[in-house]
């Protein structure tokens, strides 16, 4: 990473209401569009933003620049590239508290309080197969559904299909509190972590450097 790559994690393809979707556009320019944007996106965005410690912004040059983890902000400029304005996504929560990310868990959750429905929603992403062990709803069409064994089946036929294709995949999914929630103090990840919705998949890629093709292909004739 970094070395054949660019060290810019981009994400390329979603998994989102049973549909893989396309996502142009290379590195962390928000250049490129989504081949469909289904009615979960609003939910996929703001997961994406909220379980993210990555920050994304214009410099004073005018310049698009992305400070933290490369895969973290890959999410907020797939995010970006949605009609969903990715600030107003981030604007409209505020964080209570944060599960970090570990190699046992290989998850990461937060606690974030929606500001607009006065409500606290968890926020949990990282592996497919974890994260779905957690789940017991399914977004679909932007309704919160029974996630069925059916169901499984096909998100994580989904999730080797990006697989296949060299893609690092990562879920991700939500629990919606309500207004009655307790203090994000005496939340624990045991609790806190289960009866997750799944909103859906994101699949990236590190993109090779432009001069690596030649390189290779020197290698392969020496």
């Amino acid at each position: 990473t970094g070395t054949l790559t660019k060290n810019e994690m981009t994400v390329v393809a979603a998994y989102v209401d049973g549909k893989e979707i396309a996502i142009t556009g290379s590195g962390y320019q928000p250049k490129g569009a989504w081949s469909l944007e289904t009615k979960s996106l609003p939910q996929l965005c703001a997961a994406a933003a909220c379980c993210n410690n990555a920050e994304y912004s214009k410099n004073s040059h005018n310049q698009w620049r992305m400070l933290g983890d490369p895969t973290e902000g890959s999410l907020l400029v797939a995010a970006q590239k949605t009609s969903i304005a990715l600030k107003s996504a981030q604007n409209q929560f505020k964080r209570l508290k944060e599960f970090p990310f570990d190699s046992v868990r290989k998850m990461m959750s937060t606690i974030d309080y929606n500001k607009k429905t006065n409500q606290t929603v968890v926020h949990l992403k990282g592996a497919p197969q974890e994260v779905l062990d957690r789940c017991k709803y399914l977004y679909e069409n932007g309704k919160r559904i029974p996630l069925t064994e059916k169901k499984r089946r096909e998100i994580l036929k989904a999730n080797d299909a990006m697989a296949n294709r060299a893609l690092r995949v990562l879920a991700l999914s939500e629990r919606n509190f309500g207004i009655a929630a307790p203090s994000p103090e005496s939340y624990k990840k045991e609790k806190v972590e289960k009866d997750m919705t799944l909103i859906g998949l994101m699949g990236m890629i590190d993109p090779p450097r432009p001069e690596v093709y030649r390189a290779v292909e020197m290698a392969h004739t020496a």
